[in-house]
């Protein structure tokens, strides 16, 4: 086991990072909105901390003049990517145990070669960790060779990870690695010790190969929020039951059983003839805050009465995330938070 651990996402944040949108034709017509959307979630979360977007040169002006009135939380990483996922294709970020900054970036193919070009979205990690290492804020790194995304693994910040074998031992990601070599990689690079394989993801999330941070996720030590339905006919009833079954059946690294919070799932809305995976999971924890996705859906209200108990110590901000999954993912996939170091790391 590597000598780092993982800090779950609702510790506290030096920063968040988000890439703004630049590859057109997944938008579909729609890039206006989908922008106006990620423009909410980085105003949301710049309530509560400092966000750096990263943008393609050549849209640095119109971004800058966007959010020209909160400059003085949001500042711009300009280099060039092919799409706009930071959870994806940026590091993770661990912290060492003399308390230090530790970045993790890993091979990335564009979630089994779906989407073309990628090659800056490859280098984009390089270049964000280039930046942290000369100003200082970083003190090591390293890089995994095996094909990963950040959306397909979820840490509880005390040596647990939560994943799903439908992405995970895709054959399009890592076909020449067996599960257990995939989880002995998991824990050694990762400082975990547990990791819990989900069957599948939601249904409808083909881009991403059923991402666990859609369909489930931990929101403090022991506790894991997913979604529900009482629609047998659908087909995310199966899905649900049986990864409700995988989380009642096992322990966390801490040997706890897991407590199981369910919120009801959005009603199914289309996209270009295919099922939208839309998904109250996909949501971002800040300091002092949750963002959280909704739809215009009557179950948006109890979903986020779900949250303001789950976290009653931070403000629960919805944002209208329909646009961000149109292109494929969510406020979650567009993020990626970067720890603040802590004294008295637990060994």
């Amino acid at each position: 086991m590597n000598a780092v651990r993982m800090p779950a996402e609702w510790e506290k944040h030096t920063r968040t990072w988000v890439i703004w949108p630049c590859r057109t034709e997944i938008w579909e017509g729609q890039e206006e909105l989908a922008k106006q959307s990620y423009e909410k979630v980085i105003r949301a979360i710049a309530q509560y901390e400092s966000v750096t977007v990263i943008v393609n040169p050549e849209l640095f002006e119109e971004v800058s003049q966007r959010l020209a009135d909160i400059h003085s939380t949001v500042t711009f990483f300009i280099k060039g990517v092919d799409d706009s996922w930071a959870r994806d294709v940026l590091p993770f970020f661990a912290v060492t145990k003399d308390n230090k900054l530790h970045a993790i970036n890993w091979a990335f193919n564009a979630w089994g070669e779906k989407f073309s070009p990628y090659t800056k979205d490859q280098e984009i990690g390089d270049h964000l960790i280039r930046a942290l290492d000369d100003s200082e804020e970083l003190a090591s790194f390293e890089s995994i060779s095996m094909i990963l995304e950040g959306g397909s693994v979820h840490f509880d910040g005390e040596g647990t990870l939560l994943t799903t074998k439908q992405c995970l031992l895709n054959a399009n990601r890592n076909p020449d690695l067996s599960q257990n070599e995939i989880e002995n990689n998991l824990k050694h690079y990762f400082g975990i010790s547990k990791v819990i394989w989900l069957e599948e993801g939601i249904f409808g999330d083909v881009d991403t190969d059923g991402h666990v941070d859609v369909i489930a996720a931990f929101v403090k030590p022991g506790t894991v929020i997913t979604m529900s339905t009482e629609d047998t006919e659908h087909p995310n009833y199966s899905i649900y039951m049986k990864n409700k079954a995988v989380l009642e059946q096992s322990v966390d690294a801490k040997g706890r059983s897991f407590n199981i919070i369910e919120i009801p799932q959005p009603a199914p809305q289309m996209w270009n003839e295919q099922p939208l995976p839309l998904s109250y999971i996909n949501f971002y924890i800040v300091n002092g805050a949750v963002i959280v996705p909704i739809f215009n859906d009557p179950n948006d209200d109890i979903a986020l009465a779900i949250f303001e108990q789950v976290f009653p110590e931070h403000n629960v901000i919805p944002v209208f995330a329909l646009p961000i999954f149109r292109g494929g993912g969510g406020i979650h996939c567009i993020t990626m938070q970067q720890p603040a170091l802590r004294e008295n790391l637990e060994e």
